[in-house]
């Protein structure tokens, strides 16, 4: 690729609806203080590429404090045009195709002390 040329992505995000439909609701720990909740995004993609993944939390939790219960893991995988679903983990590398749709969900947030009313 030439320097002077600008990277020009093949995918479009996918979020199906309104901007309140990608916040993943209730993902954050409870605690007297809640966790913040994660996002879920979603990538369509319009031509064949290597997509790699390297993320967090995906396997252990974020943890909550002072009692605060911990936020919910992340998830990675491409659900592809065939309606099969590929899992990536933590860390992955795939082969996607066109229309194929790879989800990112961030964890939530890890609650803060514990809450007294419960």
């Amino acid at each position: 690729m030439n320097l002077n040329e600008k990277p020009k992505w093949q995918f479009w995000i996918d979020r199906g609806g309104t901007f309140t439909d990608i916040i993943s609701k209730n993902s954050g720990g409870k605690g007297l203080h809640a966790g913040g909740n994660g996002v879920d995004r979603r990538l369509r993609f319009l031509e064949s590429m290597t997509v790699n993944v390297i993320a967090g939390h995906r396997k252990i939790p974020p943890y909550g404090l002072s009692g605060g219960e911990s936020g919910a893991l992340g998830e990675n995988y491409v659900i592809h045009s065939d309606e099969s679903v590929t899992d990536l983990g933590t860390k992955g590398q795939i082969e996607v195709s066109e229309n194929d749709l790879f989800v990112l969900k961030t964890p939530g947030g890890g609650g803060f002390g514990k809450n007294h009313l419960t």
